[in-house]
Protein backbone atom coordinates (compact mmCIF):
# COMPACT_ATOMS: atom_id res chain seq x y z
CA UNK A 1 0.00 0.00 0.00
CA UNK A 2 0.98 3.63 -0.33
CA UNK A 3 2.46 3.05 -3.80
CA UNK A 4 3.25 6.12 -5.83
CA UNK A 5 0.58 6.94 -8.38
CA UNK A 6 2.16 6.29 -11.76
CA UNK A 7 2.94 9.34 -13.76
CA UNK A 8 1.78 11.77 -11.12
CA UNK A 9 4.56 11.56 -8.52
CA UNK A 10 1.83 11.57 -5.88
CA UNK A 11 1.34 9.18 -3.02
CA UNK A 12 -1.96 7.31 -2.84
CA UNK A 13 -3.87 6.91 0.39
CA UNK A 14 -3.40 3.49 2.01
CA UNK A 15 -6.35 1.14 1.77
CA UNK A 16 -6.35 1.02 5.62
CA UNK A 17 -6.77 2.99 7.77
CA UNK A 18 -8.57 5.57 5.68
CA UNK A 19 -11.42 8.05 6.15
CA UNK A 20 -14.92 6.77 5.54
CA UNK A 21 -16.16 10.10 4.17
CA UNK A 22 -15.42 11.40 0.69
CA UNK A 23 -12.43 13.74 0.53
CA UNK A 24 -10.75 15.58 -2.34
CA UNK A 25 -7.81 13.71 -3.98
CA UNK A 26 -5.31 16.27 -2.69
CA UNK A 27 -6.33 15.57 0.90
CA UNK A 28 -6.14 11.82 0.30
CA UNK A 29 -2.61 12.38 -0.97
CA UNK A 30 -1.72 14.46 2.10
CA UNK A 31 -2.96 11.80 4.54
CA UNK A 32 -1.05 9.12 2.61
CA UNK A 33 2.15 11.13 2.85
CA UNK A 34 1.64 11.81 6.56
CA UNK A 35 1.10 8.11 7.34
CA UNK A 36 4.08 7.23 5.16
CA UNK A 37 6.45 9.40 7.17
CA UNK A 38 6.52 12.68 5.24
CA UNK A 39 4.15 14.79 7.29
CA UNK A 40 5.91 18.05 6.40
CA UNK A 41 5.16 17.54 2.70
CA UNK A 42 1.65 16.46 3.64
CA UNK A 43 1.04 19.68 5.57
CA UNK A 44 2.29 21.72 2.62
CA UNK A 45 -0.29 20.06 0.37
CA UNK A 46 -3.17 21.28 2.53
CA UNK A 47 -1.69 24.54 3.81
CA UNK A 48 -4.44 26.59 2.15
CA UNK A 49 -7.31 24.40 3.36
CA UNK A 50 -9.62 25.51 6.17
CA UNK A 51 -9.38 23.43 9.34
CA UNK A 52 -12.88 24.63 10.29
CA UNK A 53 -14.51 23.21 7.17
CA UNK A 54 -17.25 20.80 8.37
CA UNK A 55 -16.40 18.24 5.65
CA UNK A 56 -12.60 18.32 5.45
CA UNK A 57 -11.53 20.08 8.65
CA UNK A 58 -10.84 16.90 10.67
CA UNK A 59 -8.54 15.51 8.00
CA UNK A 60 -6.66 18.81 7.70
CA UNK A 61 -6.20 19.00 11.46
CA UNK A 62 -4.96 15.41 11.55
CA UNK A 63 -2.31 16.09 8.91
CA UNK A 64 -1.16 19.23 10.69
CA UNK A 65 -1.04 17.41 14.04
CA UNK A 66 1.14 14.65 12.56
CA UNK A 67 3.39 17.30 11.01
CA UNK A 68 3.71 19.00 14.40
CA UNK A 69 4.79 15.74 16.03
CA UNK A 70 7.28 15.10 13.24
CA UNK A 71 8.82 18.55 13.63
CA UNK A 72 9.16 18.21 17.41
CA UNK A 73 6.19 20.42 18.39
CA UNK A 74 4.80 17.70 20.60
CA UNK A 75 2.53 19.83 22.77
CA UNK A 76 0.69 21.25 19.80
CA UNK A 77 0.50 17.91 18.02
CA UNK A 78 -0.83 16.08 21.07
CA UNK A 79 -3.39 18.81 21.74
CA UNK A 80 -4.76 18.52 18.20
CA UNK A 81 -4.85 14.71 18.34
CA UNK A 82 -6.72 14.71 21.65
CA UNK A 83 -9.26 17.15 20.23
CA UNK A 84 -9.84 14.86 17.25
CA UNK A 85 -10.31 11.86 19.53
CA UNK A 86 -12.90 13.63 21.69
CA UNK A 87 -15.09 14.40 18.72
CA UNK A 88 -17.59 11.98 17.25
CA UNK A 89 -15.69 12.12 13.98
CA UNK A 90 -14.64 9.84 11.17
CA UNK A 91 -13.59 6.42 12.66
CA UNK A 92 -10.61 6.13 10.33
CA UNK A 93 -9.23 9.50 11.36
CA UNK A 94 -9.87 8.81 15.05
CA UNK A 95 -7.98 5.50 14.76
CA UNK A 96 -4.97 7.26 13.22
CA UNK A 97 -5.08 9.93 15.95
CA UNK A 98 -5.23 7.36 18.77
CA UNK A 99 -2.37 5.30 17.36
CA UNK A 100 -0.18 8.36 16.71
CA UNK A 101 -0.76 9.79 20.18
CA UNK A 102 -0.11 6.44 21.88
CA UNK A 103 3.12 5.89 20.00
CA UNK A 104 4.31 9.43 20.67
CA UNK A 105 3.68 9.07 24.41
CA UNK A 106 5.57 5.77 24.41
CA UNK A 107 8.50 7.36 22.56
CA UNK A 108 8.81 9.75 25.52
CA UNK A 109 8.64 6.74 27.87
CA UNK A 110 5.24 7.82 29.17
CA UNK A 111 4.11 4.22 29.07
CA UNK A 112 1.18 4.26 31.50
CA UNK A 113 -0.77 7.06 29.73
CA UNK A 114 -0.05 5.43 26.36
CA UNK A 115 -1.35 2.02 27.46
CA UNK A 116 -4.45 3.53 29.08
CA UNK A 117 -5.20 5.50 25.92
CA UNK A 118 -4.95 2.49 23.60
CA UNK A 119 -6.88 0.24 25.98
CA UNK A 120 -9.73 2.74 26.35
CA UNK A 121 -9.90 3.25 22.58
CA UNK A 122 -10.35 -0.49 22.02
CA UNK A 123 -13.36 -0.47 24.33
CA UNK A 124 -14.98 2.31 22.28
CA UNK A 125 -14.34 0.79 18.86
CA UNK A 126 -16.66 -1.69 17.18
CA UNK A 127 -14.43 -2.65 14.24
CA UNK A 128 -12.56 -5.95 14.82
CA UNK A 129 -9.61 -4.93 12.65
CA UNK A 130 -9.07 -1.64 14.48
CA UNK A 131 -9.29 -3.37 17.87
CA UNK A 132 -6.68 -5.91 16.79
CA UNK A 133 -4.32 -3.22 15.50
CA UNK A 134 -4.52 -1.17 18.71
CA UNK A 135 -4.14 -4.31 20.84
CA UNK A 136 -0.88 -5.10 19.03
CA UNK A 137 0.37 -1.54 19.61
CA UNK A 138 -0.61 -1.76 23.29
CA UNK A 139 1.29 -5.00 23.83
CA UNK A 140 4.28 -3.53 22.01
CA UNK A 141 4.32 -0.62 24.45
CA UNK A 142 3.96 -3.00 27.41
CA UNK A 143 6.97 -4.89 26.06
CA UNK A 144 8.98 -1.66 26.02
CA UNK A 145 7.79 -0.84 29.52
CA UNK A 146 8.33 -4.20 31.22
CA UNK A 147 10.89 -5.91 28.98
CA UNK A 148 8.74 -9.07 28.93
CA UNK A 149 5.21 -10.22 28.13
CA UNK A 150 3.03 -13.21 28.84
CA UNK A 151 3.66 -15.44 25.82
CA UNK A 152 0.02 -16.56 25.80
CA UNK A 153 -1.14 -12.97 25.20
CA UNK A 154 1.07 -12.67 22.11
CA UNK A 155 -0.04 -16.07 20.82
CA UNK A 156 -3.71 -15.21 21.38
CA UNK A 157 -3.30 -11.99 19.40
CA UNK A 158 -1.66 -13.85 16.51
CA UNK A 159 -4.53 -16.35 16.44
CA UNK A 160 -6.98 -13.49 15.89
CA UNK A 161 -5.30 -12.56 12.61
CA UNK A 162 -7.14 -13.40 9.41
CA UNK A 163 -5.72 -13.60 5.91
CA UNK A 164 -8.01 -10.78 4.74
CA UNK A 165 -6.79 -8.34 7.42
CA UNK A 166 -4.99 -5.24 6.08
CA UNK A 167 -1.20 -5.25 5.74
CA UNK A 168 -0.61 -2.79 8.64
CA UNK A 169 -2.47 -5.11 11.01
CA UNK A 170 -0.39 -8.11 9.94
CA UNK A 171 2.75 -5.99 10.27
CA UNK A 172 1.86 -4.81 13.80
CA UNK A 173 1.17 -8.36 15.04
CA UNK A 174 4.17 -10.05 13.41
CA UNK A 175 6.61 -7.30 14.44
CA UNK A 176 5.33 -7.72 18.01
CA UNK A 177 5.88 -11.49 17.77
CA UNK A 178 9.43 -10.95 16.50
CA UNK A 179 10.26 -8.42 19.24
CA UNK A 180 8.84 -10.64 21.96
CA UNK A 181 10.67 -13.75 20.71
CA UNK A 182 13.92 -11.81 20.39
CA UNK A 183 13.74 -10.50 23.96
CA UNK A 184 12.77 -13.99 25.19
CA UNK A 185 15.81 -15.56 23.53
CA UNK A 186 13.70 -17.65 21.13
CA UNK A 187 15.78 -16.93 18.05
CA UNK A 188 14.05 -19.43 15.74
CA UNK A 189 10.65 -17.82 16.38
CA UNK A 190 12.14 -14.33 16.08
CA UNK A 191 13.60 -15.15 12.64
CA UNK A 192 10.33 -16.71 11.42
CA UNK A 193 8.16 -13.85 12.73
CA UNK A 194 10.46 -11.23 11.22
CA UNK A 195 10.26 -12.92 7.82
CA UNK A 196 6.48 -12.79 8.05
CA UNK A 197 6.48 -9.17 9.18
CA UNK A 198 8.90 -7.76 6.59
CA UNK A 199 6.66 -7.72 3.47
CA UNK A 200 3.70 -6.36 5.42
CA UNK A 201 5.76 -3.63 7.09
CA UNK A 202 7.17 -2.56 3.73
CA UNK A 203 3.84 -2.52 1.92
CA UNK A 204 1.56 -1.40 4.74
CA UNK A 205 2.18 2.32 4.33
CA UNK A 206 2.63 3.10 8.03
CA UNK A 207 5.99 4.69 8.75
CA UNK A 208 5.64 4.05 12.49
CA UNK A 209 6.02 0.28 12.01
CA UNK A 210 9.03 0.32 9.69
CA UNK A 211 11.62 1.40 12.31
CA UNK A 212 10.52 -1.42 14.61
CA UNK A 213 10.80 -3.97 11.81
CA UNK A 214 14.19 -2.59 10.78
CA UNK A 215 15.41 -2.68 14.39
CA UNK A 216 14.55 -6.39 14.61
CA UNK A 217 16.29 -7.01 11.27
CA UNK A 218 19.41 -5.24 12.53
CA UNK A 219 19.40 -7.22 15.78
CA UNK A 220 19.07 -10.52 13.90
CA UNK A 221 21.71 -9.83 11.26
CA UNK A 222 24.39 -7.87 13.09
CA UNK A 223 27.48 -9.69 14.46
CA UNK A 224 26.36 -10.95 17.85
CA UNK A 225 28.46 -13.62 19.55
CA UNK A 226 31.64 -15.67 19.27
CA UNK A 227 30.64 -19.30 18.78
CA UNK A 228 32.56 -22.56 18.80
CA UNK A 229 30.97 -25.94 18.11
CA UNK A 230 31.94 -29.49 17.23
CA UNK A 231 31.94 -28.67 13.51
CA UNK A 232 33.68 -25.29 13.27
CA UNK A 233 36.24 -23.33 15.32
CA UNK A 234 35.57 -20.06 17.13
CA UNK A 235 34.00 -17.40 14.86
CA UNK A 236 31.61 -14.46 15.15
CA UNK A 237 28.01 -15.11 14.10
CA UNK A 238 24.72 -13.20 13.91
CA UNK A 239 21.53 -14.17 15.71
CA UNK A 240 20.15 -15.56 12.45
CA UNK A 241 23.19 -17.80 12.14
CA UNK A 242 22.91 -18.74 15.80
CA UNK A 243 19.29 -19.80 15.22
CA UNK A 244 20.52 -22.13 12.47
CA UNK A 245 23.12 -23.62 14.84
CA UNK A 246 20.36 -24.17 17.42
CA UNK A 247 18.57 -26.42 14.91
CA UNK A 248 21.55 -28.83 14.78
CA UNK A 249 21.71 -32.00 16.94
CA UNK A 250 23.83 -30.54 19.74
CA UNK A 251 24.08 -32.27 23.13
CA UNK A 252 25.38 -29.49 25.37
CA UNK A 253 24.93 -25.72 24.87
CA UNK A 254 26.77 -23.26 27.11
CA UNK A 255 25.70 -19.62 26.79
CA UNK A 256 28.29 -17.38 28.41
CA UNK A 257 26.27 -14.23 27.65
CA UNK A 258 23.49 -15.36 29.98
CA UNK A 259 25.60 -17.84 31.97
CA UNK A 260 23.21 -20.67 31.21
CA UNK A 261 23.85 -24.35 30.45
CA UNK A 262 21.40 -26.34 28.31
CA UNK A 263 21.55 -30.15 28.17
CA UNK A 264 19.58 -32.04 25.50
CA UNK A 265 18.40 -35.25 27.11
CA UNK A 266 16.59 -36.78 24.14
CA UNK A 267 13.57 -36.13 21.94
CA UNK A 268 11.05 -37.06 24.63
CA UNK A 269 12.88 -35.77 27.71
CA UNK A 270 13.45 -32.32 26.19
CA UNK A 271 16.11 -29.84 27.27
CA UNK A 272 17.30 -29.30 30.84
CA UNK A 273 18.46 -25.79 31.75
CA UNK A 274 20.86 -24.70 34.46
CA UNK A 275 21.25 -20.98 35.29
CA UNK A 276 24.68 -20.21 36.70
CA UNK A 277 24.33 -16.43 36.84
CA UNK A 278 23.36 -16.50 40.55
CA UNK A 279 26.43 -18.69 41.23
CA UNK A 280 29.32 -16.52 40.00
CA UNK A 281 32.00 -18.67 41.63
CA UNK A 282 30.77 -21.83 39.93
CA UNK A 283 30.47 -20.00 36.62
CA UNK A 284 34.04 -18.70 36.76
CA UNK A 285 35.34 -22.24 37.25
CA UNK A 286 33.33 -23.51 34.26
CA UNK A 287 34.37 -20.53 32.14
CA UNK A 288 38.03 -21.29 32.80
CA UNK A 289 37.51 -24.89 31.64
CA UNK A 290 35.65 -23.85 28.50
CA UNK A 291 38.30 -21.37 27.39
CA UNK A 292 41.20 -23.86 27.52
CA UNK A 293 42.23 -26.03 24.53
CA UNK A 294 40.13 -29.20 24.20
CA UNK A 295 38.24 -27.98 27.31
CA UNK A 296 40.78 -29.58 29.62
CA UNK A 297 42.21 -27.35 32.37
CA UNK A 298 45.42 -28.58 34.07
CA UNK A 299 45.58 -27.99 37.80
CA UNK A 300 48.64 -25.75 37.52
CA UNK A 301 46.85 -23.49 35.01
CA UNK A 302 43.68 -23.51 37.14
CA UNK A 303 45.57 -21.95 40.03
CA UNK A 304 46.52 -18.86 38.01
CA UNK A 305 43.24 -18.56 36.08
CA UNK A 306 41.07 -18.87 39.18
CA UNK A 307 43.40 -17.09 41.60
CA UNK A 308 43.33 -20.07 43.96
CA UNK A 309 46.70 -20.96 45.51
CA UNK A 310 45.40 -23.60 47.96
CA UNK A 311 45.26 -26.99 46.15
CA UNK A 312 42.55 -28.27 48.52
CA UNK A 313 40.33 -25.23 47.93
CA UNK A 314 40.89 -25.55 44.18
CA UNK A 315 39.74 -29.17 44.17
CA UNK A 316 36.73 -28.20 46.28
CA UNK A 317 35.77 -25.63 43.66
CA UNK A 318 36.09 -28.24 40.94
CA UNK A 319 34.01 -30.70 42.95
CA UNK A 320 31.31 -28.07 43.48
CA UNK A 321 31.19 -27.44 39.71
CA UNK A 322 30.92 -31.19 39.08
CA UNK A 323 28.03 -31.46 41.55
CA UNK A 324 26.15 -28.53 39.98
CA UNK A 325 26.61 -29.81 36.41
CA UNK A 326 25.37 -33.25 37.48
CA UNK A 327 21.95 -31.66 38.07
CA UNK A 328 21.55 -31.55 34.27
CA UNK A 329 23.41 -34.83 33.67
CA UNK A 330 26.67 -33.22 32.53
CA UNK A 331 29.80 -35.06 33.62
CA UNK A 332 32.86 -33.07 34.66
CA UNK A 333 36.00 -35.19 34.65
CA UNK A 334 38.27 -34.67 37.68
CA UNK A 335 41.64 -36.36 37.28
CA UNK A 336 45.15 -36.17 38.60
CA UNK A 337 46.14 -33.91 35.73
CA UNK A 338 43.23 -31.47 35.81
CA UNK A 339 39.56 -30.76 35.03
CA UNK A 340 37.94 -31.79 31.74
CA UNK A 341 34.62 -31.52 29.96
CA UNK A 342 34.11 -34.29 27.40
CA UNK A 343 31.16 -33.66 25.11
CA UNK A 344 31.15 -34.65 21.46
CA UNK A 345 28.53 -32.14 20.34
CA UNK A 346 29.24 -29.06 22.41
CA UNK A 347 28.26 -25.48 21.44
CA UNK A 348 29.88 -22.54 23.23
CA UNK A 349 28.48 -19.02 22.91
CA UNK A 350 30.70 -16.20 24.21
CA UNK A 351 30.31 -12.40 24.23
CA UNK A 352 32.42 -10.97 21.38
CA UNK A 353 36.01 -10.38 22.43
CA UNK A 354 35.83 -7.07 20.53
CA UNK A 355 33.55 -5.53 23.17
CA UNK A 356 35.30 -3.14 25.59
CA UNK A 357 36.26 -4.62 28.94
CA UNK A 358 33.75 -2.42 30.79
CA UNK A 359 30.89 -3.63 28.61
CA UNK A 360 31.92 -7.27 29.08
CA UNK A 361 31.90 -6.60 32.82
CA UNK A 362 28.42 -5.04 32.64
CA UNK A 363 27.11 -8.07 30.73
CA UNK A 364 28.55 -10.33 33.40
CA UNK A 365 26.95 -8.31 36.20
CA UNK A 366 23.57 -8.37 34.45
CA UNK A 367 23.82 -12.13 33.97
CA UNK A 368 24.35 -12.41 37.74
CA UNK A 369 21.63 -9.88 38.64
CA UNK A 370 18.98 -9.56 35.91
CA UNK A 371 16.96 -6.38 36.27
CA UNK A 372 19.74 -4.42 37.98
CA UNK A 373 19.65 -0.62 38.01
CA UNK A 374 22.56 1.61 37.05
CA UNK A 375 23.26 2.47 40.68
CA UNK A 376 24.16 -1.17 41.41
CA UNK A 377 26.35 -1.64 38.32
CA UNK A 378 28.99 1.00 38.97
CA UNK A 379 31.76 -0.79 40.88
CA UNK A 380 33.32 2.59 41.58
CA UNK A 381 32.68 4.02 38.11
CA UNK A 382 30.72 7.20 37.49
CA UNK A 383 27.02 6.81 36.78
CA UNK A 384 27.40 8.72 33.53
CA UNK A 385 30.03 6.26 32.29
CA UNK A 386 27.85 3.26 33.15
CA UNK A 387 24.79 4.78 31.44
CA UNK A 388 26.81 5.57 28.33
CA UNK A 389 28.11 2.02 28.00
CA UNK A 390 24.69 0.54 28.74
CA UNK A 391 23.32 2.70 25.92
CA UNK A 392 26.01 1.28 23.61
CA UNK A 393 25.06 -2.26 24.61
CA UNK A 394 21.38 -1.47 24.00
CA UNK A 395 22.15 -0.03 20.56
CA UNK A 396 24.19 -3.14 19.71
CA UNK A 397 21.34 -5.42 20.81
CA UNK A 398 22.90 -7.01 23.91
CA UNK A 399 20.85 -5.30 26.61
CA UNK A 400 17.22 -4.27 26.96
CA UNK A 401 15.87 -1.62 29.29
CA UNK A 402 12.55 -1.94 31.07
CA UNK A 403 10.84 1.17 32.37
CA UNK A 404 12.57 4.51 32.37
CA UNK A 405 14.15 7.25 34.45
CA UNK A 406 15.30 6.27 37.92
CA UNK A 407 13.23 3.09 37.71
CA UNK A 408 14.99 1.76 34.60
CA UNK A 409 16.13 -1.86 34.88
CA UNK A 410 18.47 -3.69 32.53
CA UNK A 411 18.56 -7.27 31.24
CA UNK A 412 20.82 -9.22 28.89
CA UNK A 413 18.96 -10.13 25.68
Amino acid sequence: MLPGVRGSGRRALPSWPRPERLLPPRLHDAIGRALGGDAAAAAALCSDLDAKDPFTGDAVRLVRALAALESGERSRGRRELRALMRQDGDPGLVLVAVAALGEDLASQRRFVPAVRLLHAAQARLHDRTSKLFLAALELGIELQRRGALDATAVEALARRLERRDPAPVHAAVHVLRAEHALLSGDLATAVAAHREARPYARSGGLASLRPRQEAVAQALRAPFADVEDWEEPLRTVSREELAEIESRPWHLWVDALHRVVHRRRGARAGIATLALGPQPGVWRTLDAVLRTPRHHLPWKNARSLLGETDPVALRERAAELARVLAEVQVELQLGDDGIGLAEEKLVLVFPPATLPALELDLLGQLAERPGARTTSLGRGRSGRTVVRHLARLRAAGYVRMAGGGNEARYFVI
